[in-house]
């Protein structure tokens, strides 16, 4: 005998109802053994279920069948139990049914839009940023002539029009993608922006206001666009409440929270590397034949500012921030996108350091004229201290775990999520979209799913079987 099932909407094609401890939709016609796909048992699931299946029916075809249950069958749908409802109540239905569509058609017109002007705020502080590169940026000279600050700021530009094409697309989960890319980039340059207002605005030329507002505008989009998608971002919020009251850290498991905590400690270790001196120089006088060795960069010299050491702290602050959000982030594709964004400005300034070091220094630099300099027969050598390369080896294992969370099995608990989906053989599982067709379907009102059949079982095997599933998933990472 069959799984018994409850058939409660049906259209042309498919039919909405629940299965044995899952919500389902069936092809209507054909055996009932297994659904097309299948969402939890939960009123998300339920959620979801109701907006995928109003996206496949025509709106005015969709109508309430009885509350008798259906066993499984091979016949045409209609022909046993669970007929259509009376015609009174079809069209009614019918009715409710478009004006649900209409409601949840206007609500994504608004994201829509939103996407669009997130898009074109990110276009228009690229096209700033690219005009900042030219004019002098800090004591008369532009960002174009310098190589050394020339890459990090083209680094940054780079990811925000990445971030900026994939918003445009307007498509849930790659305008998510696009937005957290763009917010982890903004927040730590925020802080590299600080810095160099921090020597005074006596010494910012136009090139440096120009770039910050190019600055601004992209954060601003990037903010827009990641509060257009904020609903559908719930789920992976950090702190947020699953299963049974579970916060995410009991959610991770053991392994979850090791990698976690691996990606913190990477995040830290570039914070506590990054403040001492990168540059180092080895002077020797060919008059004398002495040598001297020096080292410049500390982020607390005497020398620098105090808005500079304050912006130098919020750098680190801020990157650490957003590398413990991205850890813990769900799911891990999205929380990667985030890192990759904290990243690369960080990456651009170590290699920043390594084409400085490259690059010849004047002896102007320690205080000697070139005439001084001949007379002593006075050559610089340049070099990079252990703090730059412990620093630089912390953001490749950034870099790689940011890659390594793209290609890790997505564990289906992991999404915080009880959008997920089964799908049929050769569909495609998109928690993510599902929780963009949960998020529409609340706002376009669907119909709560009705009381568990007589005699069903009440029972945690759900939440036993999906734990398991997720256990088994972990451990295979």
């Amino acid at each position: 005998m069959g799984e018994r099932v409850t058939i409660s909407y049906r259209g042309a094609t498919y039919e909405l109802g629940r299965g044995k401890r899952c919500y389902g939709i069936w092809t209507a016609g054909e055996s009932r053994s297994e659904p097309v796909e299948r969402w939890p048992e939960t009123p998300d699931g339920w959620a979801a279920a109701w907006t995928r299946f109003t996206a496949m029916e025509a709106p005015g075809t969709i109508a309430p069948v009885g509350q008798q249950q259906v066993p499984n069958q091979t016949g045409p749908a209609g022909t046993g139990p669970g007929s259509f409802a009376g015609s009174g109540d079809t069209l009614a239905f019918g009715r409710e049914t478009q004006a649900f569509g209409q409601r949840a058609q206007g609500r994504m017109a608004l994201r829509t839009a939103s996407s669009a002007f997130a898009a074109a705020l990110l276009g228009i502080g690229v096209i700033f940023g690219l005009v900042g590169l030219f004019p002098h940026y800090q004591v008369g000279a532009s960002l174009a002539s310098q190589a050394a600050v020339l890459i990090p700021h083209v680094a940054y530009l780079a990811v925000w029009t990445v971030a900026g094409l994939l918003i445009a697309l307007r498509t849930g989960v790659v305008a998510r993608a696009g937005a957290l890319l763009a917010l982890g980039t903004s927040a730590v340059t925020f802080g590299l922006f600080w810095t160099d207002l921090g020597y005074g605005f006596s010494a910012a030329d136009a090139g440096l206001w120009i770039s910050l507002v190019g600055w601004l505008a992209c954060t601003a989009g990037a903010v827009v666009a990641f509060r257009s998608t904020s609903t559908a971002l719930a789920s992976g919020v950090l702190g947020r409440s699953v299963e049974g009251g579970r916060r995410v850290l009991g959610g991770l498991g053991a392994r979850g929270i090791a990698r976690a905590a691996l990606l913190i400690a990477a995040g830290l270790g570039v914070a506590l590397t990054f403040f001492p001196n990168w540059d180092s120089y080895l002077l020797h006088s060919s008059t004398t034949g002495q040598s001297v060795s020096a080292a410049q960069g500390f982020a607390f010299a005497n020398t620098a500012p105090g808005w500079v050491q304050a912006g130098d702290v919020v750098i680190m602050v801020l990157f650490v921030l957003v590398v413990a959000a991205a850890a813990l982030w769900r799911p891990l594709a999205a929380g990667a996108m985030l890192l990759a964004g904290a990243v690369v400005p960080m990456g651009a300034q170590a290699i920043s350091a390594m084409v400085a070091a490259a690059e010849p220094t004047p002896p102007t630099a320690f205080g000697y004229s070139a005439t001084q300099a001949q007379q002593l027969g006075l050559t610089i050598t340049n070099g990079l201290t252990p703090a730059f390369w412990a620093c630089c080896l912390f953001v490749v294992i950034l870099l790689v775990s940011c890659a390594w969370m793209f290609i890790v099995p997505q564990d289906r608990l992991e999404t915080v999520s009880a959008l997920e989906t089964v799908s049929a053989p050769g569909q495609a599982s998109d928690p993510a979209s599902q929780a963009d067709l949960a998020d529409q379907s609340v706002a376009a009102g669907a119909p709560e799913a009705g009381p568990r059949e007589a005699g069903a079982e009440q029972s945690d095997d759900t939440w036993i079987e999906r734990k398991l599933t997720a256990d088994s998933l972990d451990d295979r990472a």
